[in-house]
């Protein structure tokens, strides 16, 4: 599964951008919960648990490079931020 991060990385650097990445990785996510509930038997169990690894590989480099991002602007969540510490 965390091998599934570096290519969630090298996606949303090359191809679609991290936004997209983090879009397309959530769906990913929720299509692997619905074939883990609807689907049967080990096949269910085998596309379920695909789509969640690459759904995770998509959501979790790229949600930590765009909180970075909104941290760095120097805007409102920064600010916000600031204030919890």
């Amino acid at each position: 599964m965390f091998l599934a991060s570096v290519g969630g990385a090298w996606v949303a650097d090359r191809l679609l951008g991290a936004d997209r990445t983090v879009f397309y990785g959530g769906l990913a996510v929720l299509l692997g919960h619905l074939a883990l509930a609807s689907l049967p038997g080990p096949p269910g169990v085998a596309a379920g648990l695909l789509l969640l690894v690459l759904g995770s590989g998509g959501l979790t480099p790229n949600t930590t490079a765009l909180g970075a991002l909104l941290l760095a602007s120097g805007g409102w969540v920064r600010r916000l931020m600031h204030g919890v510490h």
